[in-house]
């Protein structure tokens, strides 16, 4: 075992110890809570997003059928598109 020659010197390496100890353990701490506060935000703006990208293919697709159904009652569009118009 190491026998330290000064009283000094044991106080301060027991110190130094309990330092190190206690900052690796805040790093520990705080990189978790770090962690788990990231995957909360990015669970949120996952949710977010996905909500509003269903609301763009919900409105995407009543367009669609709006402007489908008022060219099926167009009367010179069915006409040209049973004709074959390119034009």
């Amino acid at each position: 075992m190491f026998h330290f020659k000064r009283f000094r010197s044991r106080i301060l390496s027991f110190f130094l110890g309990l330092i190190i100890i206690i900052q690796i353990s805040s790093l520990y701490f705080v990189d978790y809570a770090n962690t788990q506060n990231a995957r909360e935000l990015v669970g949120e703006a996952l949710n977010a997003t996905s909500q509003a990208f269903n609301n763009q293919i919900v409105t995407r697709n009543n367009g669609l059928t709006q402007a489908g159904r008022l060219l099926s009652g167009d009367f010179a569009f069915k006409t040209a598109y049973a004709s074959g118009s390119t034009a």
